[in-house]
């Protein structure tokens, strides 16, 4: 059975930070598979790091949750409401009738540590309550190259992965070009937490462009799961790293 989570703030970052728009379509594409659970429903936990070119750094978070009809071993299917879901006893999430997902409308109010959900409940969904200390994957963006050379293919080495959940953890390398419209993306050895390392090939990167910027974006990703009555849910913790790197 394959889960693919859906793999998205309000704050607008600088220019190289990872802007409203595309942090919900980063959380609208599907990025890594579990393929042991289905599930009733996601409770998801952002954190967002950008790196230009001269290395300042942007940072952001934001919570989402998305329910389905029926336990469910993808999100490709649809979404439901949960009536009202809280976090942390004082925030309401509001739900967007276009995306079907529930979005925390401010960063700045929520602690992300420790998280508590509250679910007020429907028809497909119980009301239910779960708190938990998450962990939130982390590494050295500074390892990420800032220049790269398409013909020789690009190397993206991660060193040290802290925080990985010994649940399931999940890590990807994707590049981007022209605002997402050129990109390539691999999962990197999840067996393998420390010193962990993929390989893009010049052709993987025949459709980019020389003397241009790229983006390398890491996702690292942590599950945990809990079980209400009859219902399994997935709380997911992510770490989204963008580094601009010029590639020759």
């Amino acid at each position: 059975m394959k889960y693919t989570p859906i793999i998205m703030l309000i704050l607008c970052f600088a220019w190289f930070g990872f802007t409203r728009k595309e942090q919900k379509l980063i959380i609208k594409s599907p990025l890594a598979v579990d393929t042991i659970n289905t599930i009733s429903g996601t409770f998801s936990s952002y954190y967002f790091t950008g790196i230009d070119g001269l290395g300042n750094i942007s940072t952001d978070s934001i919570n989402v949750a998305e329910f389905y009809p029926s336990a469910v071993s993808n999100q490709t299917t649809s979404t439901v409401s949960a009536g009202d879901v809280i976090l942390n006893t004082s925030t309401k999430l509001d739900y967007d009738g276009t995306l079907l997902r529930y979005f925390q409308n401010t960063s700045s109010s929520v602690s992300m540590k420790p998280l508590s959900w509250n679910v007020q409940g429907s028809t497909y969904i119980p009301a239910f309550t779960y708190s938990f200390t998450p962990l939130y994957p982390e590494f050295n963006p500074g390892v990420l190259p800032d220049t790269s050379t398409k013909s020789s293919g690009i190397t993206i080495s991660l060193g040290t992965v802290t925080n990985p959940d010994p649940t399931l953890f999940i890590c990807t390398a994707r590049l981007t070009q022209n605002s997402g419209a050129i990109q390539t993306i691999k999962t990197i050895n999840q067996t393998a937490i420390n010193n962990t390392s993929v390989f893009f090939s010049a052709s993987d990167l025949s459709a980019f462009n020389i003397n241009e910027d790229i983006d390398i974006i890491i996702t690292l990703q942590n599950y945990k799961y809990a079980t209400v009555g009859t219902q399994n849910f997935a709380f997911i913790t992510s770490h989204y790293y963008r580094k601009q790197s010029y590639l020759k």
